[in-house]
C-alpha cells in the first residue's frame, strides 16, 4: 500500500490521540490517606525512643509506596503511548 494512496477514511483518521496528564491528583489524595493512617498510628502510647523509629520506619515505607505509584504511572502512561506506534506497525 503507498502512502499516497491513504484517503482522509483510512485508519490514521480513526485513532484518537491519549489524554495527557495534568497533576498528580491520585498522588496527592493517596500521600494524605496515608498521612492520615500514619498520624494515627504513631500517636498511640509508643515509648519515645521507639515512636522516633517507628516514624523513621513509616517515612521510609511511604518514600518506597510513593516511588512505587510514580514508577507503575509512568509505566503505564509509556504502555498507552506505544500503543498507537505497535498498532501502526501491526497495520
Amino acid at each position: 500500500m503507498r502512502i499516497d494512496s491513504i484517503s482522509s477514511s483510512s485508519i490514521l483518521d480513526r485513532i484518537q490521540p491519549e489524554p495527557k496528564v495534568k497533576g498528580s491528583s491520585f498522588l496527592n489524595v493517596a500521600k494524605s490517606v496515608l498521612g492520615a493512617v500514619a498520624d494515627t498510628a504513631i500517636d498511640s502510647a509508643v515509648p519515645g525512643d521507639i515512636n522516633a523509629l517507628l516514624e523513621k520506619q513509616m517515612a521510609m515505607q511511604m518514600m518506597m509506596l510513593q516511588t512505587s505509584m510514580i514508577s507503575n504511572v509512568s509505566k503505564t502512561q509509556h504502555e498507552a503511548s506505544m500503543a498507537p506506534v505497535r498498532n501502526i506497525r501491526a497495520g
